[in-house]
C-alpha cells in the first residue's frame, strides 16, 4: 500500500528573488496585505455592479495604478509622446505588431469577502443610509418618460471586510515608481467607483508602518515618498 506522504508546511517562505523573462529585465514582486474597511461600489465588468467571482479585479487596480502613476510621474516628461510611450512600456497599451502588454503584472489572492448590500439607499430622515452622501448613485431610479430614463434597481454594494493580498511583479528599474504608486493608492485611493469620497479604502493588515504614514503632516508624507530634485 503506498502512502502519500504529508504536504511540506512552513512556518516561513523564503524571500521572493527577482525574476528573469526570457529576453527581458529582472523582475521584482510587492506585496501588501490589505482589508477594505469602507463599502465598494462597482468595481465589476459592467457598471452598477460587484463581482461575485472575480472579487478584486487585477485589471480594476491596474486602472486604478496607471491613474496614480500619472498622477505622481507625469510632470517628469517633458511632452504628451515622452509621457505616452513611458506610461505605455510599463502600464500596457492597445497591442500593435510591435506588442502591448504591461510590464507590471498584478494578482491579488482574496482571503474573505465582505456581504453583499442590494438595499435602496436613502438619502435623508432617521433611516438615512450611513454613506449616503458617498453612496447616492447607487439609489434605485425610476423609470420617467418625459427624461427617457428607464428603470433602474439599486446598485448592489459590497459590505466592509474584503481581505486579500495583493501582488505586483514590476521590472527592478520601476520597483521604486510601482511602490509609491501603490502607496498612493492605498493612502488616497480604493478599489471601485467613487474612492475620492471614502468609499472602498483599505487598510493594511502586516506592517502598515513600511506603507503607511505615522502622522498626517507633510513631513511624514515626505519620509515615505521623498520629493524630486
Amino acid at each position: 500500500m503506498r502512502v502519500q506522504a504529508p504536504a511540506p508546511s512552513y512556518v516561513e517562505l523564503p524571500a521572493a528573488r527577482a525574476r528573469v523573462a526570457r529576453g527581458g529585465p529582472a523582475m521584482c514582486e510587492i506585496t501588501v496585505r490589505l482589508e477594505v474597511v469602507t463599502p465598494i461600489l462597482g468595481g465589476g465588468t459592467q457598471t452598477r455592479t460587484v463581482d461575485d467571482v472575480d472579487v478584486i479585479r487585477a485589471a480594476s487596480v491596474r486602472g486604478h495604478l496607471r491613474f496614480w502613476w500619472r498622477a505622481l510621474y507625469s510632470a517628469k516628461y517633458p511632452s504628451s509622446r515622452e509621457l505616452y510611450v513611458r506610461e505605455s512600456e510599463l502600464w500596457g497599451r492597445a497591442a500593435t505588431d510591435e506588442g502591448g502588454r504591461s510590464a507590471v503584472e498584478i494578482r491579488s489572492k482574496v482571503e474573505a469577502t465582505g456581504a453583499i448590500d442590494g438595499s435602496d439607499v436613502q438619502l435623508y430622515g432617521n433611516e438615512a443610509t450611513r454613506g449616503a452622501y458617498a453612496l447616492w448613485p447607487a439609489k434605485e431610479q425610476k423609470a420617467d418618460p418625459n427624461r427617457a430614463r428607464s428603470h433602474m434597481a439599486p446598485a448592489p454594494r459590497r459590505m466592509p471586510g474584503t481581505r486579500f493580498r495583493l501582488i505586483v511583479v514590476a521590472p527592478v528599474d520601476a520597483e521604486g515608481e510601482v511602490r509609491n504608486v501603490v502607496r498612493a493608492w492605498l493612502l488616497f485611493g480604493g478599489y471601485g467607483s467613487r474612492t475620492r469620497r471614502g468609499l472602498g479604502s483599505f487598510k493594511v493588515l502586516d506592517d502598515p508602518t513600511s506603507w503607511l504614514p505615522s502622522r498626517a503632516t507633510r513631513d511624514a508624507l515626505t519620509t515615505l515618498r521623498p520629493r524630486p530634485r
